[in-house]
């Protein structure tokens, strides 16, 4: 039986998008033994991959930038892995979101064939949170900065809560308290693993390019998505690699975050 340790050990939604190397995998290798590594610094996602369907284990490594650490490095003599798959793999090329949808990415960065399914699976093994069924989750603070013309400004969210708001809804922000605060929004600030429950506990998830859209589409949780151009090469048909498939999923593209309308997001929601 093949033992094999792998993939990228953050950052959080790398680590979703992973399942689908993980299901690539273990479908060439169906009686292999596969271990999740996933770096300390993000090591609170971990019960998220508790009873996958591809992992069958979780090791938490000590490195991230400086992965193997000396003490990652013991412990890889210590299981002798037949398949140590690069926790700090490279892309296949610097313009790969032109030619590979990010699930692909993973999968060829890691050195096979990508999946004909590109959606990515986590188990449902806890319960939700009573109490959220009216509540919109929000997560449009995308990790790397609100200001670099991936999400709304502060004043345009506002407008998107309040009309939320006359929907009859109410709206909780899915972030820390480090972020901006937004009209009588409720914020989570808990733990990543936590901040999950909360927002599959909602009637549904209004997200910018974040790791919560990638979770979201692993449970088939009902979401509406707005992206733009991620990178100043990227072709404008070519937003859709970093979109998740989610066949409850709902998304607006674009080439400028000002050319997409609120209004089209509210007519969504009342839709949904």
């Amino acid at each position: 039986m093949k033992k094999a340790i792998g993939f990228n050990a953050g950052q959080y939604g790398d680590l979703i998008i992973s399942t689908a190397a993980a299901k690539v995998f273990k479908e060439r290798f169906p009686d292999s033994e596969l271990t999740l590594g996933i770096s300390k610094n993000f090591s609170e996602i971990s019960p998220l991959f508790y009873n996958h369907l591809y992992f069958d284990n979780i090791h938490i490594w000590e490195g991230y930038n400086n992965w193997p650490s000396d003490i990652d490095k013991k412990y890889l003599e210590f299981k002798k892995y037949d398949i140590v798959f690069n926790a700090m793999p490279q892309h296949t090329r610097n313009d790969w979101y032109n030619y590979h949808h990010f699930t692909q990415e993973i999968c060829l960065s890691h050195g096979f064939e990508p999946t004909e399914n590109l959606q990515c699976n986590l188990t449902k093994w806890f319960d939700t949170i009573p109490g959220y069924e009216n509540y919109i989750a929000l997560s449009v603070f995308p990790g790397y900065g609100a200001s670099n013309g991936r999400t709304f400004s502060v004043e345009k969210l506002n407008e998107l809560v309040d009309n939320i708001h006359k929907l009859g809804y109410k709206t909780i922000l899915i972030g820390t308290d480090k972020e901006p605060k937004l009209n009588n929004t409720e914020t989570t600030n808990t733990t990543f693993f936590n901040s999950v429950k909360t927002m599959l506990s909602c009637k549904m998830l209004i997200t910018a390019d974040t790791a919560m859209s990638w979770v979201a589409s692993a449970y088939n949780f009902p979401t509406i998505g707005y992206y733009t151009r991620n990178y100043i090469d990227m072709k404008i048909d070519r937003i859709c690699s970093h979109i998740p498939v989610n066949p409850h999923g709902q998304y607006i593209s674009a080439d400028k975050i000002t050319d997409i309308p609120i209004e089209k997001i509210i007519e969504l929601i009342k839709n949904s």
